[in-house]
């Protein structure tokens, strides 16, 4: 039985449906091979190359079903309408050039936090989470979910430090680790949120091998403390493709 992923980026049951840009494709083999089926995303046409296939510039989960989408995913609008999911299409439209680019990389955390850029997040992902009564952690970084890689809903890893500081003083356990290492073609490197997710409450996938990068035994120490096993599909560097999205998960009772 597969039912929604209710809650962003952290499945309860054993996640059967991705979401990803067309980045993914080129580990599409491997996914399959581990039972997984990825929906794409569209490329964002006034995107940059580097970034236009990335689906974390063009989708913020919400919880509870709901994704919020940039107008350029049509079809992706009426593949999640579908899946029994909730699409809504954001007020804004992403635009080529920092912070017109980050108005969906906003990253919500369990049912409290929202964390983001308050002054480059999309007005409805506020007005979602001021709506929900949610604590609007407000970063710097514009790119707050391509920073982030959630381990679980007081868990996280990241390579910002303003962001590492932030979620430490909600009383998350953050394994900040260093830049680097992680391949983001067109750019210097990528970025660990865009690298990985988790599969369920055990198992994390990574796009790429987590021992060539410098922080990877602090990375499993981290995830195994946490009771989370790593599955890397590629021996080569992590490749940031701009996040994977759980949406359908298999569950034995409650989704």
């Amino acid at each position: 039985m597969l039912a929604p992923v209710m809650t962003p980026y952290l499945p309860n049951g054993q996640a059967k449906v991705l979401l990803a840009g067309e980045g993914a494709r080129s580990f599409s083999d491997d996914l399959h091979a581990l039972g997984l089926e990825i929906l794409y995303t569209k490329p964002i046409a006034d995107l940059p190359k580097v970034l236009c296939e990335h689906a974390d510039l063009a989708v913020c989960p919400m919880g509870n079903k709901r994704y919020l989408l940039d107008a350029s995913q049509e079809e992706l609008f009426t593949q999640l309408q579908e899946r029994g999911l909730i699409p809504i299409c954001g007020e804004t439209r992403v635009q080529s050039g920092y912070p017109d680019d980050v108005i969906y990389n906003c990253l919500k955390i369990g049912e409290k936090y929202l964390l983001c850029n308050k002054k480059t997040a999309e007005n409805q992902i506020l007005s979602c989470a001021k709506q929900e009564n949610c604590v609007i952690l407000n970063c710097k970084q514009g790119y707050t979910k391509c920073s982030v890689a959630l381990v679980s809903e007081n868990a996280a890893i990241t390579d910002d430090k303003s962001i590492a500081k932030i979620l430490s003083a909600e009383n998350f356990d953050v394994l900040l680790i260093q830049k680097g290492d992680i391949l983001l073609h067109g750019l210097d490197y990528g970025f660990i949120g865009g690298c990985c997710t988790m599969l369920s409450k055990s198992e994390m996938l990574f796009l790429g091998d987590i021992r060539l990068h410098q922080d990877g035994d602090a990375i499993r120490s981290f995830l195994k403390n946490h009771g989370v096993i790593p599955i890397c599909i590629e021996k080569n560097p992590l490749t940031d493709i701009g996040s994977l999205i759980p949406l359908l998960q298999e569950v034995n009772g409650d989704a």
